[in-house]
């Protein structure tokens, strides 16, 4: 009996151990999207997981865009729109 007990107890240490493991690497991605939405926003949220005693980070809203346009996809759309105008450059000169 007192072996299986100890077995279990063990097995639930491990289990534990795993749950806290896994829940620090969560809230620190919860640190990171929140950070990153504070940069977007110019304020952090409230759900931004706090140490007892810490002081929230301060965050500066970032200016320009956060995004790469894909090149090929502009391009595209300007040759659409060169196809455009030369196609109804064409019809008018029929007309």
């Amino acid at each position: 009996m007192e072996a299986a007990r100890q077995e279990m107890l063990e097995a639930l240490r491990l289990r534990r151990s795993g749950l806290q493991e896994k829940l620090s690497a969560k809230t620190e991605e919860l640190r990171l999207l929140c950070l990153r939405e504070g940069e977007l926003t110019g304020e952090l949220p409230p759900e931004y997981p706090l140490v007892p005693g810490q002081p929230p980070p301060s965050v500066r809203k970032r200016v320009g865009t956060s995004f790469a346009l894909d090149e090929s996809i502009i391009d595209k759309i300007i040759n659409k729109q060169v196809t455009f105008c030369l196609a109804v450059g064409q019809i008018g000169k029929k007309f």
